[in-house]
């Protein structure tokens, strides 16, 4: 019984990094609106799409698409106008990548 609650105190207090993200429809109803290049040099942050929940977890930069609104942490619409975006999105394909290069912009 001790080893749980200790177990449960320590994810409480791990630091969370990576984001849980979900994809809204409409603009109005984002918390950002972001702009996704294939440059990699006008980003604001790299961003690795994760396949799962725990993996998302490990660093900045590393998405997970929720399903659903209420598993989300953050709530972002794609744009196709860079000038209304919050910030900028280069998609990698490599983890060690992720994580924000623009750390003014960062949420």
């Amino acid at each position: 019984m001790k080893w749980i609650f200790l177990l449960l105190l320590i994810a409480i207090y791990i630091p969370v990094n990576g984001q849980l993200v979900f994809e809204e429809k409409y603009s109005i109803n984002a918390q950002y609106d972001v702009y996704v290049t294939t440059n990699r040099h006008e980003a604001d942050i790299f961003v690795y799409k994760c396949t799962s929940f725990i993996e998302s977890r490990r660093q900045e930069g590393m998405w997970y698409f929720c399903d659903s609104r209420i598993d989300a942490e953050k709530t972002i619409y794609f744009t196709s106008s860079r000038m209304g975006a919050d910030f900028i999105i280069y998609f990698t394909d490599d983890k060690r990548e992720a994580g924000w290069v623009n750390k003014r912009k960062a949420w």
